[in-house]
């Protein structure tokens, strides 16, 4: 049940993540093409090549994390289904395809303790379906995980072989590099599922260039945020507002309920209403739209709201989308799936609900339907999960623990 820090096993599909293949939007990789805007490299618009978005070197996986290749025991393992395998044919080994399918997870956000509800997810996937898992952090110099490492993110260099990307992330300024090999997974038309702040996934400094992706839109203010127009080309919609933060933890802040007509699309099989400690984003109406075409699946209501002490609940309503999956435009052949939630606080995924909805998003996602049951699929985590309260704060955290700690090797 734990989760792998590396690769090595190539994901069902085989899709790599080479550079320059052009995706929604024309987003491309790293060899000069089309950019998101429509603009080439050629024509006079940054390409990756010249992009500074940080000067941080990339990074390895920190130097504390185990790879399954250093362990005797996952040596083991692989060896004696490696025995089974020849004996019997891959069928033998339950829940598990020909070849296994890859996850990535990338938790680097910092307020909302996505170090703990990704692997956690990651586990899940890992004893329900089989598949492989690796998770990337936001670390510190020393290795130990630390969201508030906005130029950190480990492990994406695994997204070149993988099957699904499942992020969640906020402001991240990452170095070109490691940028580079989300651009080239998002131009490849693979699967995303995307959490709560991803729809502000990055921030970059204040360079017009990277307005598409999101920067600081105010030299003056490192706090400021603007642009974000390619993440709602890629998710269906960027980083608005929301009703307001109420007490943090401390009560539910809006209610989570089935949209009518959507009760049967697999993602929600065995999904029950439930109240989220979430507090409303704003991502529909008062003059705000969705990109694309997406199929709304769950709303959410707000139980408060400063909107209503200012008198804006017409142009921020109080009933809003909080999940939908979505087809991006350029893709055929069953490629460009996204699914996307705007729920995510830590105690949320406390409930059944929020982890089966979850899960069943990846799998809607990897097309893979078939392996959702009518009832829904196991909502109970492998182990403990008592994740700390949201918080931004530098000691919010869980403190001194390396990526380990949170995967199980």
């Amino acid at each position: 049940s734990g989760v792998s820090g590396v690769s090595g096993v190539s994901g069902v599909s085989g899709v790599s993540g080479v550079s320059g293949v052009s995706g929604v939007s024309g987003v491309s990789g790293v060899s000069g093409g089309v950019f998101a805007n429509g603009l080439s490299a050629a024509s006079g618009s940054p390409s990756l090549v010249t992009m500074k978005p940080s000067p941080p070197p990339a990074q390895s996986a920190p130097s504390g994390h185990k790879s399954a290749a250093s362990e005797v025991p996952m040596r083991s393992t692989f060896a004696a289904a490696l025995l089974i395998w020849i004996a019997c044919g891959p069928a033998a080994i339950p829940g598990h395809a020909e070849e296994r399918t890859k996850v990535v997870f990338l938790a680097g956000d910092d307020e909302y303790r996505s170090e703990e509800s990704l692997p956690m997810l990651a586990k899940m996937l890992e004893r329900d379906f089989g598949f492989e898992t690796v998770v990337g952090f936001s670390v510190d110099e020393e290795g130990y995980v630390r969201p508030v490492e906005q130029t950190s993110l480990t492990m994406t260099e695994e997204l070149a072989d993988a099957d699904l990307l499942v992020f969640y992330l906020r402001f991240r300024n990452l170095p070109e590099e490691r940028f580079a090999h989300l651009l080239d997974y998002f131009g490849s038309g693979r699967p995303i599922v995307a959490f709560r702040t991803s729809t502000h996934a990055f921030r970059f400094g204040h360079d017009p260039a990277m307005e598409g992706w999101g920067f600081q839109s105010n030299p003056d203010q490192p706090n400021s945020y603007g642009g974000g127009g390619l993440l709602r080309e890629l998710l269906g919609q960027k980083w608005i507002t929301h009703h307001g933060h109420f007490d943090d933890g401390k009560a539910p802040l809006t209610r989570v309920t089935v949209r009518e007509g959507a009760a049967g699309h697999p993602v929600l099989r065995g999904v029950s209403s439930f109240d989220a400690y979430s507090w409303l984003y704003h991502v529909e109406g008062g003059g705000d739209t969705f990109a694309g075409e997406p199929e709304l699946l769950l709303n959410g209501e707000a139980l408060k709201s400063q909107k209503i002490e200012r008198g804006q609940t017409d142009r921020f309503p109080l009933v809003n989308p909080v999940a939908w999956t979505l087809f991006r435009t350029g893709f055929e052949d069953g490629k460009g799936r996204v699914f996307t939630t705007t729920l995510g606080h830590p105690y949320d995924f406390r409930d059944p609900s929020m982890r089966r909805l979850s899960v069943q998003g990846m799998l809607w996602a990897l097309g893979r339907e078939d392996l959702i049951p009518e009832d829904g699929v196991r909502s109970d985590t492998v182990g403990p999960f008592e994740p700390n309260n949201s918080g931004g704060r530098p000691d919010a955290f869980k403190q001194d623990m390396r990526p380990e700690d949170f995967t199980g090797r």
